[in-house]
């Protein structure tokens, strides 16, 4: 069953050029707002510190960056309903983070390196889409970035698979209003990764998107 507690997101795979790692729209940031994956889930190779240590070989979330961040950082919303269940700031590692349940208990996620401690406290509600923070790069980081946990239960996973599972059978990615032909190219190439099945058919051209016809691309993946 796709993660129905999760603020609608869609991932583009490879879409991170710098990188060759996915890029994500929705979820964590503003709509409109497409963000780079530059550390994915999983085994690494160790980066240097400004401090001169490393981090470690396994790396439990993924980062996510834009380059103009550096000089206008982007807000960060919550991923779903839920209540704070840690809000920190001036960890040596972490900086300044915060940590939300999802009101059934079963998820967790996080956010690492903002730029501020969080104004939220232990025990606040969250709404799904409520700005929560601001991207920074408090603790041990080299930039401006989010580090995105996600956690089943007690179970760090892999933020892009869950973001992935958020994405239902049949739904339309992204809405054919705001779709452009790169939108068009990284949906097909789910598909010629083997990730998935889609159609296509022409719609009238919108009024928000004239001088071409835009397409509705459908989505299918296997064990939603």
């Amino acid at each position: 069953m796709p993660n129905d507690w999760l603020r609608p997101t869609t991932v583009f795979p490879g879409g991170g050029t710098l990188y060759g790692l996915p890029s994500v729209t929705g979820g964590p940031f503003p709509d409109g707002v497409e963000a780079y994956c530059s550390s994915g889930y999983g085994p690494r190779t160790p980066i240097r510190l400004p401090d001169g240590t490393f981090t470690g070989y396994f790396h439990p979330g993924a980062y996510f960056w834009r380059p103009e961040w550096a000089a206008l950082p982007c807000d960060l919303l919550s991923l779903s309903d839920g209540i704070v269940e840690r809000a920190e700031s001036g960890w040596p590692g972490e900086g300044n983070w915060i940590q939300v349940r999802t009101l059934d208990g079963a998820w967790a996620w996080s956010y690492f390196h903002m730029r501020d401690a969080p104004s939220l406290r232990v025990g606040d509600p969250v709404y799904a889409g409520q700005v929560v923070g601001v991207v920074g790069t408090t603790g041990w980081s080299t930039g401006v970035h989010v580090h995105v946990q996600v956690i089943d239960n007690t179970t760090p996973t892999d933020p892009i698979a869950v973001f992935e599972a958020a994405l239902d059978v049949g739904e339309t990615v992204p809405d054919p209003e705001r779709m452009t032909p790169a939108d068009l190219a990284r949906v097909w190439e789910v598909v010629q990764r083997g990730q998935g099945t889609a159609t296509a058919r022409m719609w009238p051209v919108p009024a928000t998107n004239p001088g071409w016809r835009a397409w509705t691309v459908e989505v299918q993946r296997e064990g939603l």
